[in-house]
């Protein structure tokens, strides 16, 4: 059970991260990405910046409590928020 939970808690850090990555970079270029110039990609950044950073909180909370139910909970939301996320942002792909 301890290597679930070290591996939960290494998806919650790598969330966060791209949560931080997200929101942080609505204002600016990134990979082949120009928010600066379109408010609706800014707005997707923000929108997908707090979501899967919220969810990244809320796995570290998972791992703490120590409920099994929300691991696969906090694993299947977040397996469809990035899959959400990279289906977005292929719209916005020139």
């Amino acid at each position: 059970m301890l290597i679930i939970r070290i591996l939960l808690a290494v998806l919650a850090l790598l969330l966060l991260t791209i949560g931080y990555y997200l929101f942080s970079h609505r204002g600016k270029n990134f990979m082949i990405f120009r928010p600066e110039t379109n408010h609706v990609l800014s707005t997707t950044l923000l929108i997908f910046g707090v979501i899967i950073g919220v969810e990244g909180l809320i796995g570290l909370i998972s791992i703490i409590v120590f409920i099994p139910i929300f691991y696969g909970i906090f694993v299947a939301l977040s397996c469809l928020t990035v899959g959400a996320l990279t289906i977005v942002l292929s719209f916005f792909m020139h």
